[in-house]
């Protein structure tokens, strides 16, 4: 009887153990979940600045997204190795801009809407129409027959 009433506290202080053991795990699988699902967020998070500057892994900037240095205009500039602005995309005076230049900075290009800084507005050339219709402007793509 008494090797009985001894397995019998064994077996009870088992089954006292191995409750303790669940609770706990249980506890510790709620706060886990608890602490995953906090870090969810349904919102997206928006970073504002009048500049963004981009840099190279020798600190070099290589991009600048602003509308500081333009009086509030946006413009992104991206720069060659030696620090030149070689394309820019930003909003003039009177229009929309894309400016592009060679390697060695001789020979730009620049497509858009902004007539020059003279600000005496976009005078008509002699190609466009007199009829008084909008002429499309900048390059268009030639139709590719196999499309």
């Amino acid at each position: 009887m008494n090797e009985s009433n001894e397995l019998l506290a064994r077996i009870e202080s088992l089954e006292k153990k191995n409750r303790r053991l669940v609770r706990i795990g249980s506890a510790a699988l709620i706060t886990i979940a608890g602490l995953g699902a906090m870090s969810l967020r349904s919102t997206c998070d928006t970073v504002s600045a009048e500049r963004f500057v981009l840099l190279d892994t020798q600190g070099r900037q290589r991009a600048l997204l602003t509308a500081y240095e333009t009086g509030g205009a946006p413009q992104l500039a991206l720069y060659d190795k030696k620090g030149r602005a070689s394309a820019t995309l930003g909003i003039g005076k009177t229009g929309a801009f894309l400016s592009l230049a060679d390697a060695d900075l001789e020979k730009t290009v620049r497509y858009g809407v902004d007539c020059g800084a003279s600000g005496d507005g976009c005078k008509k050339s002699e190609s466009e129409p007199a009829t008084g219709e909008t002429k499309k402007v900048g390059p268009v793509m030639p139709q590719d027959e196999a499309r």
